[in-house]
């Protein structure tokens, strides 16, 4: 299990996830923000040279986020 931190607010409970994002308990629910998901075609595509393994990490830690907190939704 990646690192976290659980919250409340507003009478919900939320945790937050080194895999960067955040997890709803109360709607069985993942957040997730500014993923950059495509970024490395982008780059390459314009000419920049980035590594595979940078779109495989953001992607691996998206499977494992799901398969970890098995939302019913993602937001």
């Amino acid at each position: 299990m990646a690192k976290s931190l659980s919250f409340s607010w507003n009478n919900s409970t939320f945790i937050l996830s080194a895999l960067k994002c955040l997890f709803w308990v109360e709607e069985e629910a993942l957040l997730l923000s500014d993923l950059h998901l495509g970024k490395t075609n982008h780059f390459r595509k314009n000419g920049i040279a980035i590594s595979s393994e940078v779109a495989n990490i953001d992607y691996i830690n998206l499977e494992i986020a799901i398969n970890e907190f098995n939302p019913k939704k993602i937001i």
